[in-house]
């Protein structure tokens, strides 16, 4: 186990009940996790799942990348729907980026990049699954880390399980911000560290529409049409 994980301390807290499952989704970008009173969570398919089998679902494994991936979807369906604290903001109307002097990102987001150009800041991108001219090797992240001052990630780093030794590389200076609709927006786990904010999407119970997207193999540029931005401000 990587040093620190967010899916034990999820686990902890809230447990795993797979008979409230009622359906699962796979597609080539996202598999979704639909529970039996009618919340959805996502989780990034890194692993290129095609099907995630029965024994599976039942048994505990935050050792196995498929059992991280449906649980990781399994808790934003949990939490995303039960935090009274969500407002419905977006990255850049609520987070000042123009005092910071060396921002890294981990996980390339294009419009994310494009709003940075916006007020000529260029972030430093780490991605281990896209590859684009931006993206940095991924063997100089320690060092890039160690001295930033503002770190942006998505949640695949808690599919991979790499979220405890980013976190580890960071000076106590450094504000952290989870970003991306994977995103499990839950203070009681994330607050505890260097994290300002976590920012994810919400979407309406028992969306048909938004499932058959998924299976479609449909990507995060679509979900703005059918779920709502929110955020998790720490206080």
């Amino acid at each position: 186990m990587k040093s620190y994980d967010p899916l034990v301390n999820f686990m902890n807290r809230y447990g795993y009940d797979c008979e409230g499952i009622q359906e699962l989704i796979t597609g080539s970008k996202y598999v979704a996790v639909l529970l039996k009173n009618g919340t959805i969570g996502l989780a990034a398919n890194l692993h290129r799942i095609d099907k995630i089998r029965q024994d599976e679902v039942m048994k505990i494994d935050l050792e196995s990348d498929v059992f991280r991936t449906l649980y990781t979807a399994y808790i934003n369906a949990i939490v995303n729907y039960s935090v009274d604290d969500l407002t419905e903001l977006d990255f850049f109307n609520c987070i000042d980026l123009s005092h910071y002097c060396n921002t890294v990102m981990i996980g390339y987001s294009e419009p994310l990049v494009y709003k940075f150009s916006q007020i000529n800041k260029s972030p430093s991108v780490f991605d281990l699954e896209k590859e684009h001219p931006l993206i940095i090797e991924q063997s100089k992240l320690p060092t890039y880390l160690r001295s930033c001052d503002c770190l942006i990630m998505t949640a695949t780093t808690l599919v991979n399980n790499t979220f405890g030794d980013i976190l580890r590389e960071t000076s106590s200076n450094c504000d952290v911000y989870l970003i991306g609709p994977t995103s499990p927006m839950d203070a009681s786990v994330f607050f505890k560290f260097n994290i300002k904010a976590v920012f994810g999407m919400q979407f309406k119970k028992f969306d048909w529409d938004l499932l058959e997207l998924i299976k479609m193999g449909g990507g995060t540029d679509k979900f703005k049409k059918i779920g709502k931005k929110a955020a998790l401000l720490k206080k």
